[in-house]
């Protein structure tokens, strides 16, 4: 399995990439919350994070990608 963090990064920095196709669920209060890519937030030197409203996300709790709303990866665990 890709880990998530290769497919952020590819998002984030591939220029034939569009954000706007993208998006990712994570687990939240015991159920997946799907946002779109656009809607959070990287800090720089940051590799285990990301910023999503006023909250800091750890990466493990990403549990689903979407690309225009297909499923293309998942973390069973």
């Amino acid at each position: 399995m890709i880990p998530i963090i290769d497919f952020l990064n590819r998002i984030k920095w591939d220029p034939h990439c569009n954000k706007e196709d993208y998006s990712i669920g994570f687990l939240d209060m015991k159920k997946i919350k799907k946002v779109k890519f656009t809607d959070i937030k990287f800090q720089e030197g940051n590799q285990f994070s990301f910023f999503f409203e006023d909250s800091e996300i750890p990466f493990h709790r990403i549990k689903k990608l979407w690309k225009k709303n297909k499923l293309i990866w998942e973390r069973k665990t």
